[in-house]
C-alpha cells in the first residue's frame, strides 16, 4: 500500500475545481476542459491528492510495532515479515539481510516529500522500527542493524539531518521523537552487549549535536522541550565535552542557521550562539575550542542586527555582548562596529519609548 499510494492522485481535485470553473451547459466548458484541467492541477496545495499515503505508513508502523522483535525475526526465517529483511534462507544470521528498498522509500517520505503529514508519518514509522530492533532477541542482528556501516543507520543519519532542521513544528517534533529513540536505543545496546561498535561516529555527532542543541531554543515548546529532556536524558553531563570537541561543526551549523528563511530559526540560533559563548568562553577549558570560530559567529550576529523580525535583532545584540564578555581579545577588531549598533539599537528603543 506504501508503494501504491506514492504518486498523486490529482483526478479526484482536478474534476471538482473544473466542474467549478467551468459550469454545466456552457458553450465554452469543453473548449477550456485542458486549461482548466492544468489550473486546477497547478491550485493543490501540499496536502492535497496524496491518497491514503499517511494511513498506509501509519499501518506499516502499528503492525511493525504490534508484532515488536518478531517482526524482524520472521523476516530472517524466510516469512512475509520481509519489509526490513530480505527473505533469507534457514540458518542465515539476521544482522546480514537489509533490505534497502523500503529504506530507500522511507527516506524519500521523510526528508522529500512535500506533504509534512507524510513526511512526519514517516519518520514515526522509522522510530517504530528502531523500536522493534530494541526489542529483538538476536543481540547479533541488532549490534549489526544500528552499526556505523549499516543500510539502516545511513538511512537514519541522513533523515535527521534533514528533519530536525523541518520548518513545520509537527515534522521537526517527529524527527526529535525518532532521534531520542535512536540514541538511547543505541546507548543501550553498547551497555548490553558490552562493546562500542554501535557508538555512533565522530561524524554522527557532527550531524546530530548542532541540531539537537538548537531544538532546544526552538520557539514551539513541545520541540524546545522535548529536545532539552533528550539532551539531559542521552547525554548526562558528557554533553559539554562533546560540543567542545566538535565546536567546528556546531558553530558552522548555527551560522548557516542565523541567516535561515524562518525568522524563529533565526532567533534561536541567536540564543544558541550565545549559549555557546558563555559555557565555552570566558577563559575556561573549552574557551580554546571556539576561539578559532568566534569571528564567523561574530559576523553572523552583526548580521542579525539588521533583521526584519525585532526578536531575532534582540537576541543578536544580547548574544553580541555575551560574546564579547567571553572573548574580549577575539572580539577587539568588531568593537567600533558593535558600539555603533548597540547604540542606534538603544536610541531606537528610546524612541519606541517616548512614543
Amino acid at each position: 500500500m506504501v508503494y501504491f499510494h506514492l504518486e498523486r492522485d490529482e483526478s479526484h481535485t482536478t474534476k471538482g475545481l473544473t466542474a467549478g470553473n467551468t459550469g454545466t451547459g456552457t458553450s465554452g466548458a469543453n473548449a477550456n476542459a485542458d486549461a482548466d484541467a492544468n489550473a486546477g492541477s497547478a491550485a493543490l496545495d501540499d496536502t492535497a491528492g496524496w491518497r491514503a499515503l499517511e494511513t498506509s505508513l501509519h499501518s506499516l508502523g502499528s503492525w511493525i510495532g504490534g508484532t515488536g522483535g518478531r517482526y524482524l525475526e520472521e523476516g530472517a526465517a524466510g516469512g512475509n515479515a520481509r519489509l526490513i529483511l530480505e527473505e533469507a534462507a534457514a540458518g542465515t544470521d539476521l544482522s546480514t539481510a537489509v533490505n534497502t528498498e523500503l529504506l530507500t522509500v522511507l527516506e524519500s517520505c521523510c526528508t522529500v516529500h512535500i506533504n509534512r503529514h507524510v513526511r512526519a508519518a514517516g519518520l514515526q514509522t522509522l522510530d517504530t522500527i528502531v523500536q522493534a530492533i530494541a526489542a529483538a532477541d538476536q543481540n547479533n542482528a541488532c549490534t549489526t542493524l544500528l552499526s556505523p556501516a549499516s543500510a539502516l543507520t545511513a538511512t537514519l543519519l541522513a533523515v535527521l539531518k534533514l528533519t530536525l532542521a523541518d520548518n513545520w513544528s509537527q515534522v521537526r517534533m517527529a524527527s526529535s521523537f525518532l532521534c531520542r529513540t535512536y540514541l538511547t536505543t543505541v546507548n543501550a545496546i553498547s551497555l548490553t552487549t558490552s562493546n562500542d561498535s554501535v557508538a555512533l561516529t565522530p561524524a554522527a555527532y557532527a550531524t546530530l549535536l548542532p541540531r539537537m542543541c538548537l531544538n532546544r531554543f526552538y520557539l514551539a515548546q513541545g520541540v524546545k522541550l522535548y529536545s532539552q529532556e533528550t539532551w539531559q536524558t542521552v547525554f548526562h553531563t558528557n554533553g559539554l565535552p562533546l560540543i567542545r570537541t566538535h565546536a567546528g561543526a556546531v558553530a558552522r551549523y548555527y551560522t548557516r542557521m542565523a541567516d535561515a528563511d524562518n525568522h524563529v530559526v533565526r532567533e534561536a540560533a541567536c540564543q544558541a550562539i550565545a549559549e555557546l559563548a558563555s559555557k565555552l568562553g570566558g577563559g575556561g577549558a573549552g574557551a580554546e575550542a571556539l576561539a578559532p570560530f568566534v569571528p564567523l559567529l561574530l559576523q553572523a550576529l552583526l548580521v542579525c542586527f539588521h533583521d526584519e523580525s525585532w526578536p531575532v535583532r534582540d537576541e543578536a545584540c544580547l548574544a553580541c555582548g555575551i560574546f564579547v564578555g567571553s572573548y574580549p581579545l577575539e572580539c577587539q577588531p568588531e568593537l567600533p562596529t558593535l558600539t555603533e549598533r548597540w547604540t542606534f539599537l538603544v536610541s531606537f528603543l528610546g524612541i519606541q519609548i517616548f512614543q
